[in-house]
């Protein structure tokens, strides 16, 4: 049963019609935003609109690549769901193409199908990219971006 099965399920019978339609629709459930239901044990009593923001210099370094590297294609792998990754990549731009909802073990797979195009560089910034960044020829695992260079390189053999 997926999350949105269980909350459903779970407080769609208790919870106020009211409460339920405000959570659909802006400005909680905006393109973008993940919403959270909040209960107290099976009663739903709220929600809460979330929003990722991307890195600074996330649209500079991209278009850094890009004037440096011919035919690159960025590729963004992302567990978040394909509305939020989406929006994060148009807010970004220069990302080709969003593969979103993915597990670790589906980020894996994806830079494995990537591979057979040629070589694959991954960046990384939590547990759930470790398998991809292992698999990746290039693996780049980003750190707190308050650090000045919150990085660390590896590099298949």
């Amino acid at each position: 049963m997926s999350a949105l099965q269980w909350a459903l399920t779970t407080f769609l019978p208790t919870a106020p019609i009211a409460l339920m339609k405000s959570a659909l629709k802006p400005p909680a459930c905006r393109p973008g935003k993940t919403v959270m239901l909040v209960g107290r044990g099976e009663r739903m009593v709220g929600y809460i609109g979330v929003e990722d923001e991307p890195r600074p210099d996330s649209e500079a370094m991209l278009k850094e690549l890009h004037a440096s590297v011919p035919n690159l294609k960025t590729v963004m792998l992302t567990g978040d769901n394909r509305n939020v990754a989406e929006s994060i990549a148009r807010q970004i731009g220069g990302i080709d193409a969003v593969r979103a909802e993915l597990l670790p073990e589906n980020k894996q797979n994806v830079v494995r199908e990537l591979q057979a195009q040629g070589k694959v560089a991954m960046i990384g910034d939590g547990i759930n990219d470790a398998p991809a960044l292992a698999q990746a020829d290039v693996g780049i695992a980003m750190g707190g971006a308050e650090r000045r260079r919150p990085w660390k390189l590896r590099i298949s053999s």
